[in-house]
């Protein structure tokens, strides 16, 4: 059974996602700064080797998915991104930006 040393990692992060990128920082480890910080679903309980489990997953980000794939990423739809605080609305539009034909298609009403 984890203890103190896990548990309180894994909440702070629960409560501030956003103190992922610092923490990686801090390792010397590249990361997004400034941008999304938001925990996702994610059930790793089953990985192996054992090592790779994890209780939490942060994804960071700031509209770079969009931009990977192509998509020209305006200003006022990065700062409604980077505005989000709402964890499962940042979810939902990550997982739609993986296979989305459009900008359209991720955030509507945004060109």
């Amino acid at each position: 059974m984890p203890g103190i040393t896990h548990e309180v990692p894994v909440e702070l992060l629960r409560h501030n996602p956003r103190l992922a990128a610092a923490l990686l920082d801090g390792m010397g480890v590249p990361a997004p700064t400034g941008g999304v910080a938001v925990m996702a679903a994610a059930d790793l309980s089953s990985a192996l080797p054992a090592e790779l489990r994890a209780d939490a997953v942060v994804l960071l980000g700031s509209g770079r998915i969009l931009a990977a794939r192509g998509f020209d990423v305006p200003d006022s739809v990065r700062e409604r991104i980077m505005s989000c605080t709402d964890p499962a609305v940042l979810e939902r539009w990550v997982d739609k930006a993986v296979t989305a034909a459009s900008l359209e298609d991720v955030l509507p009403g945004d060109r």
